[in-house]
């Protein structure tokens, strides 16, 4: 195991400051932070370790988004996009017209169980091994059911 250690500089209005760092494997740990956990990176609970931001987040605990227009990991790519259709974490996205059946939404992702169909308006009445995302049900009976004030038809075969 090879252990760097490094000081990082940091400039505050009329005070400075140094913050002892070291470096062990891939797990920097910085005196003079919650849990010795640096810039850019936060504890976790679970592990007891610090873990590196997530991606489009950044700062002391990963309390601060990318600003647009940047994203991703350490805020190092740049969206060229608006700053509505670019996400912090992935950058830029755009809203779909026409989807296939069994995807809706702007990104046509993939109908979540009990909907189905052309931009998931259809309702599976069968359990979520039964329903297919597209079609729907496999079991023979014809329903229609209300929900959240609209008419599903579901035609089974």
């Amino acid at each position: 195991m090879i252990l760097m250690d490094y000081v990082l500089f940091f400039l505050m209005p009329l005070t400075s400051f140094l913050i002892y760092c070291t470096n062990s494997s891939d797990i920097p740990k910085c005196e003079g932070f919650p849990n010795f956990c640096c810039p850019d990176y936060k504890w976790n609970i679970k592990s007891q370790r610090c873990e590196k931001c997530l991606p489009g987040y950044i700062g002391i605990n990963c309390s601060y988004k990318c600003p647009y227009p940047s994203y991703g990991e350490a805020c190092q790519a740049k969206c060229d996009c608006e700053k509505d259709t670019c996400d912090v974490s992935t950058g830029c996205f755009y809203e779909k017209t026409e989807c296939l059946p069994g995807y809706g939404g702007i990104n046509c992702t993939k109908c979540p169980f009990p909907y189905y169909g052309e931009k998931c308006q259809g309702f599976c009445q069968c359990s979520m091994e039964l329903c297919h995302f597209s079609e729907g049900c496999p079991v023979a009976s014809t329903e229609t059911r209300t929900l959240s004030k609209r008419v599903f038809y579901t035609i089974l075969v």
